[in-house]
């Protein structure tokens, strides 16, 4: 049990890290979206101050964007290189690997029964052992019967083989030290019941935390998927269209940006919440 134990800590460990890759693979592929969008806006407004179509401001404001996205993306590449080295750590492959592009989707909570859960097979167990020495130690009170059976010779003349049977029988003469240790079983006995409540009640208690966790991700996630998605296309499509037409100016535009990418970035925050959660329900050990 205490292998499985374990064995469900390192599962936990090496998926979790997987998907955090994963998960910083599409906030990377967000980052490098806008990063090259704003390279070129403040190419853009360095070109229209050149020609005196706008005023530093603008370009200086262009370039900050530009700067701040170009560290998050950095940010993110070596983030993602530590969560490699994490998982090589875990998995300790001879070799070199590569974890492809892929879509970033909610993972399903399994469902689990109590009983089974190694944590309380372990404790399960460990009373059982605990009743098994209590009982133990009683009978040591008893009389102990002893046989042997054995044949038998002597160096004389003529010299046979004798059978022989010896019976014998120990009584105890003083219980005082057998009584102490009987209450030192039994003390242990129950302090092993009593962790093994504690065990359970922290276990569901910590599961209904993470439930109540879960449904916080699932109502941002509800939200991204059934309108957020679409309105961020809709940010930044209308957003270039309204910019190019001149119809808004820089600084609107940016703010359109930065509230289409908020919201990718929400989401995928969200999201990555919602699958560490998962993991810790599905893998949980307390």
């Amino acid at each position: 049990q205490q292998y499985l134990l374990t064995q469900n800590q390192i599962i936990k460990e090496v998926s979790q890290t997987y998907y955090t890759i994963i998960y910083l693979q599409k906030l990377e592929d967000n980052y490098r979206f806008l990063d090259s969008l704003y390279q070129q806006f403040s190419i853009a407004a360095n070109r229209r101050y050149e020609l005196g179509e706008t005023n530093y401001l603008e370009k200086l404001t262009a370039r900050s964007k530009m700067r701040e996205l170009a560290v998050r993306l950095a940010q993110t590449a070596e983030s993602k290189n530590q969560a490699y080295v994490m998982l090589d750590q875990l998995i300790q492959l001879e070799r070199e690997y590569e974890i492809p592009d892929q879509d970033l989707l909610p993972l399903a909570v399994q469902n689990w029964d109590l009983e089974t859960h190694p944590g309380i097979q372990f404790y399960q167990q460990s009373i059982a052992l605990r009743q098994e020495n209590v009982t133990l130690e009683r009978q040591r009170l008893w009389p102990d019967l002893q046989g042997e059976v054995f044949r038998g010779t002597n160096t004389g003349p003529n010299a046979r083989i004798y059978p022989g049977v010896q019976v014998g029988v120990s009584i105890p003469l003083w219980f005082g030290a057998q009584k102490a240790k009987i209450n030192s079983t039994k003390y242990e006995l129950a302090q092993t019941n009593y962790a093994s409540e504690n065990y359970t009640v922290q276990l569901v208690n910590k599961r209904k935390q993470l439930e109540i966790e879960l449904q916080k991700f699932q109502e941002a996630i509800s939200f991204y998927t059934e309108e957020g998605q679409q309105l961020s296309k809709q940010l930044i499509a209308q957003g270039n269209q309204a910019y190019k037409g001149g119809e808004i100016d820089f600084f609107q535009y940016v703010l359109l940006i930065e509230n289409s990418r908020n919201i990718e970035v929400d989401y995928l925050l969200n999201l990555q919440g919602y699958n560490m959660t998962v993991l810790d329900i599905n893998y949980l050990i307390n």
